[in-house]
């Protein structure tokens, strides 16, 4: 999901995230009046143009009949770092090679014919 796309999700009536029932959904403006923006920024917040602050994200969510619940969590590094690591010790030459291979491959791939859908 994209940043817009729980505004949208409202805005075409799809209901509670958690699959509860349709509540009829929310037009930009309706939305807007509720959350004491302008429809503007809700169209800006829909397209990905634009990040609400953390204050105004509350209220869109409220607006929509939701509560904003967050926490915090240590941070337990980047589960791609041992395969970083493992890549950073290995030559040059090794890496170039392996990435020749991966190039090889995927071109083999594409030219792969693929079975019709009919």
């Amino acid at each position: 999901m994209g940043p817009g796309d729980w505004t949208s999700r409202r805005s075409a009536g799809v209901g509670h995230p958690e699959g509860g029932p349709p509540d009829g959904g929310l037009s930009q403006t309706e939305l807007a009046e509720r959350a004491g923006t302008s429809q503007s920024a809700i169209a800006r917040y829909e397209r990905a143009r634009a990040l609400p602050s953390l204050t105004t994200l509350y209220r869109l969510v409220r607006a929509c009949g939701l509560e904003l619940r967050m926490r915090l969590e240590p941070y337990m590094g980047d589960p791609r770092q041992p395969l970083i690591d493992d890549a950073l010790r290995r030559s040059v030459e090794d890496r170039l090679s392996s990435n020749d291979n991966f190039t090889s491959l995927a071109s083999q791939l594409q030219e792969t014919p693929r079975p019709s859908d009919g």
